[in-house]
């Protein structure tokens, strides 16, 4: 599906944050905004913080060099951080 040494983690990289639609799954964010619900903006708003927060997790992990790369003690600490702020809103 990549050509020209793109990949799935350069892709999100290249379309982060402002295009964040373009790489989360539809269904994902179906699932998060179902259609004829409404949904307060707030919650709307804190939900796409949550994903950009996850993916910028996601693409910390994905660098091409081991030394720039969180361990995976800093991951749970960033997903549990980001876990207490979703929760607190909605």
């Amino acid at each position: 599906m990549f050509k020209d040494g793109l990949s799935i983690a350069k892709f999100a990289e290249i379309n982060f944050p402002d295009r964040i639609f373009e790489i989360v799954d539809p269904q994902l964010l179906q699932e998060l905004y179902p259609a004829g619900q409404e949904t307060p903006e707030l919650v709307k708003e804190k939900g796409v913080q949550c994903l950009i927060s996850v993916l910028n997790i996601g693409l910390c992990c994905t660098k091409p060099s081991r030394s720039e790369r969180i361990s995976m003690q800093e991951v749970a600490a960033k997903l549990h951080g980001v876990k207490d702020v979703y929760l607190r809103v909605c």
